[in-house]
C-alpha cells in the first residue's frame, strides 16, 4: 500500500501498486473484522508527538492448507548498492532529461559540489545506467531528504509516490507542463544539460 484515501466506518480506502508499479489500483477493504495492512518503508513519517499505547490481542483463524496454494520458485538476493539514498539529506535525482549515460557525470559533479547523492527515476534503471538501489519511486525507494532535486524528471504517479512527504522539492525541467511542477516548492524551466553545469560552477565559487 502506498497511500490511504480515507476511512468510512469499517471501510478502508487505499491505493496500491501492481505490475511492478506500472498500474495503480484503488481498493476498498472491510476492516470491521480486523485486517493486515502492508505499508511501504517510509510511506508515512512516525508520530513522535506521544508515546505509543494500546494492547495486543491474539487472534487465530482456520486458513486451511496454505501449502497447496503456493509454489516455491527461487530465492533472489537483494541488490546491495554502493550508497543508501534513503540516508542522504540532499538528492540530485535524474530522469529521461539526462538523455545519455555519459551525461550522468553532469549530475554527479553537482552532487559532489553540494555534498549530495545521485538518485534516479525508473527509466534510468531500465536503461541500466544506474543500479536499482538508486531508484526513487513506488517500485524503488521511498525517500524524504531535506532537499530533493528532480532533474529532467516528468513526475509520474509512481515517482511522486516515492517522494511523498519530502519537505523541499526542486524541479528542473524544460517542459513547464510536467506533473513534477505541481508538487515542487521551487520550479525551474530549463534544460538540465545546460542548467546543471552552470549551477555547479556557481556553487563551487561560493
Amino acid at each position: 500500500m502506498v497511500d490511504i484515501e480515507g476511512v468510512d466506518g469499517g471501510l478502508l480506502k487505499v491505493i496500491r501498486q501492481e505490475y511492478s508499479g506500472m498500474v495503480s489500483t484503488h481498493v476498498t477493504a472491510d476492516t470491521s473484522g480486523g485486517a493486515v495492512i502492508n505499508l511501504r518503508p517510509g510511506a508515512f513519517a512516525p508520530d513522535e508527538s506521544k508515546s505509543a499505547g494500546g494492547s495486543v490481542e491474539n487472534k487465530s483463524a482456520d486458513c486451511g492448507d496454505l501449502t497447496a496454494r503456493r509454489t516455491f520458485l527461487e530465492v533472489v538476493e537483494a541488490e546491495v548498492g554502493d550508497v543508501d539514498i534513503t540516508k542522504s539529506d540532499v538528492l540530485v535525482s535524474i530522469g529521461r532529461g539526462i538523455e545519455d549515460e555519459e551525461n550522468i557525470e553532469i549530475a554527479q559533479e553537482l552532487a559532489d559540489a553540494m555534498g549530495a547523492v545521485v538518485s534516479c527515476s525508473r527509466p534510468i534503471v531500465d536503461a541500466k545506467w544506474l543500479e536499482k538501489s538508486r531508484q526513487v519511486g513506488t517500485s524503488g525507494q521511498t525517500v524524504k531528504p531535506k532537499v530533493y532535486m528532480a532533474c529532467g524528471i516528468s513526475g509520474s504517479f509512481q515517482h511522486l509516490g516515492g517522494i511523498k512527504g519530502s519537505p523541499f522539492i526542486v524541479a528542473i525541467n524544460k517542459n513547464v507542463k510536467a506533473p513534477i511542477f505541481q508538487v515542487a516548492d521551487v520550479g525551474i524551466e530549463a534544460d538540465i544539460l545546460e542548467f546543471l553545469p552552470e549551477l555547479t560552477e556557481a556553487i563551487q565559487q561560493i
